[in-house]
């Protein structure tokens, strides 16, 4: 709810806020259209969220593909103020809008029109987690965003400063090693570290404990077969499985052999593997790298 509960991305932050107060000093002005990327769980929606709080503008929130026909986008259009404070539409996840209603979106983004008709001001937000896919499918919406931030990977030590927040709140006597052993397993990634640390307060309610020690994060992290640096039984099924082909692997076949959705395999496990550099991508398919292979062995002692 507070700036300082928002923990890293500070050149982001610094932006975002220094414009709110332009917005407030000149109210004919509208918030610039905004694009925030990065991957699952990073924060994307949360820092809109805090925006709108921050900033008192009206806001009309929809996802990507809750957008099924024109009328649906002609809907948030009529829902917005005619007069300033000018409103803000959120589409979450915009990359899985259809080309067509972006491209309907354009005019409206671009020259505050529709069907040539004037509409009010307003700022387009959205956030994505492939903004590939959005630019190659949509680049003029994209190019009208003047903001546009990437939100980058997470320290443990912010990680851990966003758990002992949380902690406080929820009355929780953990320490120091305890949150950066949470951190350490949470991909760099917040949703999954306060996933993580939800887990851990009940464990420790089952065991009719009053604090939370670095042994039991592990204890129970590892029962939920996530070890060392937040790889997961998972991850180690994909690198065997990769470790034993010839040649590399199309992402329709990796989904298959770990049983997952396309959306669970783009968002939360090729991204971490590709970031440790464990696997590759390649025009052809995916690969693992030597340090994959190195990480293989280590685990089997060798």
């Amino acid at each position: 709810k507070e700036w300082n509960e928002y923990i890293s991305q500070e050149g982001v932050k610094e932006t975002i806020k220094e414009t709110i107060q332009a917005v407030k000093n000149d109210i004919s002005l509208p918030y610039p259209h905004i694009l925030i990327s990065g991957f699952a769980g990073s924060g994307k929606s949360a820092l809109i969220h805090l925006l709108v709080r921050k900033s008192g503008l009206p806001l009309i929130e929809t996802v990507g593909g809750n957008l099924e026909e024109a009328r649906d986008v002609y809907k948030l259009l009529e829902k917005l103020p005619k007069e300033p404070p000018y409103g803000i539409i959120f589409i979450d996840e915009i990359h899985s809008i259809k080309k067509e209603l972006g491209e309907l979106l354009l005019p409206a983004v671009q020259m505050f029109k529709v069907c040539n008709k004037p509409i009010p001001y307003f700022t387009l937000a959205g956030a994505t987690t492939d903004l590939g896919t959005l630019t190659e499918k949509l680049s003029p919406l994209v190019d009208r965003c003047k903001q546009q931030f990437v939100l980058k990977p997470y320290k443990n030590e912010e990680l851990a400063k966003i758990l002992e927040n949380i902690a406080k709140k929820k009355k929780l006597d953990i320490g120091k090693d305890a949150l950066l052993e949470i951190a350490s397993r949470a991909r760099n990634t917040p949703r999954i570290a306060l996933g993580f640390l939800d887990n851990i307060y009940y464990y420790i309610k089952y065991l009719n404990k009053n604090s939370i020690s670095k042994e039991d994060v592990i204890k129970k992290l590892e029962k939920l077969e996530v070890f060392e640096n937040g790889v997961t039984s998972r991850d180690i099924e994909l690198l065997i499985y990769l470790a034993k082909q010839d040649k590399p692997l199309g992402q329709n076949t990796l989904e298959q052999k770990l049983n997952v959705d396309k959306k669970t395999y783009s968002s939360n496990v090729e991204p971490f593997l590709v970031r440790r550099e464990l696997i590759v991508r390649t025009p052809r398919g995916r690969i693992i790298t030597d340090k994959g292979r190195k990480f293989l062995r280590e685990l089997k002692g060798g």
